[in-house]
Order: structure tokens, then C-alpha cells, then sequence
């Protein structure tokens, strides 16, 4: 199941990008825009929703959702494909009597197709730089922190409210290393307000 997740998101990522550069150049002409020029860097949103980690509770009590919030920053390469940077809390979740925290810095390629002015859907593809925490947990229950890269994907929309504003969803899906385990995916589907500088 995963695995055909990921797999249909990188098909549908790699498509858009490949298809990207010759839509644009038909629309506008102009080239494609990089991440060191001005005019390349040209919204930010926050969203906020809820987490679900996908931890062995090893027949302890879990409660393994959490309350989620990213603030993100993006750009367009072209009309069809952008970077995006935003950082991810997935806020605390109960594991074998204790609670695991995970955060990060997350690094994605945002392939879609505009709808009107300001609306769009999208599949991303990219990796995390995260920080996690176990603390509290049971006897033999693993304990501690962790740092690591990890892979992620989701997809998501925005409908334009007006020319700057837009609400935005997304469902994505991260992948930490936890203390005594391999790594785990935390999915999270959220809701916000994204904000375009033009």
C-alpha cells in the first residue's frame, strides 16, 4: 500500500515536471525562473491540522495523533513546477506510556496545474531534515532523541479567495528515525492560508 503511494506520487510528480517546461515556455516565453532570482520566491502560507504517527506501541496505550502546524515559503520555477521550504511540528503523541515529538526542515518540488488566477493542485515530492523525541516511555520502551534525513510526499490544493489570498489543503506524509526503531512515517493532513507576493 506505501509503496504504490509512493509510486503513483513520483508518477505523477515526474510527469508534471517533464510536461512543465514546454507548457510554460508555450504560455509565457519567458524562461524558467531560479531560486537566487527575485522574482523566482513568491508566496508563504501557514497550515495547521492534525498528525498520526504510525509507531510500534508494542501492546502499550497509544494515542498516536497529534495537533500539526507547518509554515511553509515557495517559488516558482515555471507555471507547473516550484520549490518549496517550510518547517514541520507534528506536535505530541502518547507511545508506550510516554509521548514522541517529531519536527524538521523540509525541502520539497511542488509539481501542478494552475486553476484561474490563483487556485491549483499539486503532488509534491522532497525530504526532511528531522528531530524526534521519545521521553516518558515504558520499561523496555525506547527512549531518546534522533536526527536524520527522511523522505516525503503528499499532495494538496489551493482555491484563491482573491488575487494574494488562498486557502490551501494538504495531505503529506513524513518519514523520521525515532530512538530504538527504524524510521516511521508520520502522515498529516492540514488546512491554512496562503499568502502570494504580486
Amino acid at each position: 500500500m506505501k509503496k504504490t503511494t509512493l509510486l503513483a506520487a513520483i508518477s505523477i510528480l515526474l510527469g508534471l515536471s517533464l510536461a512543465a517546461p514546454a507548457f510554460a515556455q508555450a504560455k509565457r516565453g519567458d524562461g524558467l525562473r531560479m531560486p537566487y532570482q527575485g522574482n523566482f520566491w513568491g508566496y508563504a502560507g501557514l497550515n495547521l491540522g492534525r498528525s498520526s504517527y504510525d509507531l510500534n506501541c508494542g501492546g502499550f496505550s497509544c494515542d498516536q495523533h497529534g495537533d500539526t502546524a507547518k509554515i511553509y515559503a515557495g517559488g516558482r520555477f515555471n507555471d507547473w513546477l516550484g520549490l518549496e521550504v517550510g518547517w514541520v511540528d507534528m506536535g505530541r503523541a502518547d507511545f508506550a506510556g510516554g509521548h514522541a515529538d517529531a519536527q524538521g526542515l523540509n525541502f520539497s518540488l511542488l509539481g501542478g496545474v494552475p486553476v484561474g488566477d490563483n487556485s491549483s493542485v499539486f503532488a509534491k515530492l522532497g525530504t526532511t531534515a528531522g528531530h524526534t523525541k521519545l521521553t516518558g516511555t515504558a520499561a523496555g520502551a525506547p527512549s531518546g532523541t534522533e536526527n536524520g534525513w527522511g523522505l516525503s510526499y503528499g499532495i494538496g490544493g489551493q482555491i484563491g479567495l482573491s488575487r494574494n489570498w488562498a486557502v490551501r489543503v494538504d495531505a503529506d506524509r513524513y518519514r523520521f528515525k525515532f530512538a530504538g526503531d527504524n524510521k516511521r512515517d508520520v502522515d498529516t493532513l492540514t488546512v491554512g492560508l496562503q499568502y502570494s507576493f504580486r
